[in-house]
């Protein structure tokens, strides 16, 4: 059993809720509150159960559409222009026509929920209440969510996500996907003949005025409860994490423009060093 662990953020509550006894609580290692507090509170909600920590979160999902750049190009659709959910469909009605055989879809709608999680996210919907108290899907803004999941399936049907994750991302027969900033890494490792074609773009609202932000996945680092080195385990998360920031900053990409996202919102200045 390793020292440290990788959680993702999302199955958190089912290891504290199963497995309560397996991880240690990084507040006795030195996780203060002035730490806790240098990360965003919806990356610490699952990792903190009534006064204990355990997990230090690591990476979040800023959603964002990942597309290719020919494909939309050969269509003369600007990407820029797709600001709701109903410009996503017309642009994707173009594209198909001018290059058959490529529909504009996403992950498995029927086997998978994070469709609706990322919309849901960005209009500020959930399945549940804060505290866990109380079912809240029948909220105006679970109502248009789902709304918008319906009239965007007019377009395909989806491709399972774990088929979509094992194909080749080579075809283009199916883009562009709309997932965590995290998938970067996959594009780029499974299909490297094809650098300088991706792109993204900020995902569709349900309005115009409204927000382009949401998150899926992203992770959090623990330390087992059998560790013998628990003081050093938790030295090199703190190490770790600072120079993570660190790099960010010094690659320009803290504060990326993932949050900015208003009607006319920027992209990030980095997008052609991320996707070549």
């Amino acid at each position: 059993m390793p020292d440290i662990v990788t959680i993702q953020n999302g199955d958190a509550e089912s290891f504290w809720s199963q497995f309560p006894d397996c991880f240690t609580d990084l507040k006795a290692l030195g996780y203060t509150p002035e730490v806790q507090a240098k990360f965003p509170q919806f990356k610490r909600t699952e990792l903190e159960v009534g006064d204990k920590a355990y997990a230090m979160p690591w990476d979040t999902g800023p959603v964002v559409m990942f597309y290719r750049r020919d494909l939309y190009e050969k269509a003369g659709v600007d990407p820029a222009t797709i600001v709701t959910w109903d410009d996503f469909i017309a642009a994707g009605k173009k594209i198909s026509e001018a290059n058959p055989g490529v529909v504009m879809s996403q992950a498995d709608l029927n086997g998978d929920d994070e469709f609706m999680r990322m919309i849901g996210n960005e209009q500020g919907c959930n399945y549940f209440s804060d505290d866990g108290g109380e079912i809240t899907i029948n909220q105006p803004a679970c109502v248009s969510t789902l709304d918008t999941i319906k009239s965007s399936r007019i377009l395909e049907p989806s491709l399972p996500q774990n088929g979509m994750r094992k194909s080749s991302r080579s075809s283009p027969a199916k883009w562009p996907q709309m997932y965590g900033g995290w998938y970067e890494g996959t594009l780029r490792t499974n299909a490297p003949d094809l650098a300088g074609k991706w792109g993204v773009y900020a995902m569709p609202s349900v309005t115009a005025d409204g927000l382009h932000a949401a998150n899926v996945g992203g992770s959090a680092l623990g330390i087992t409860s059998i560790s013998a080195n628990k003081e050093a385990a938790y030295a090199y998360l703190n190490y770790a994490w600072h120079q993570r920031r660190a790099d960010l900053h010094a690659q320009g990409l803290w504060a990326c423009a993932f949050v900015d996202l208003g009607p006319r919102r920027s992209l990030c200045a980095r997008e052609a060093a991320l996707l070549g």
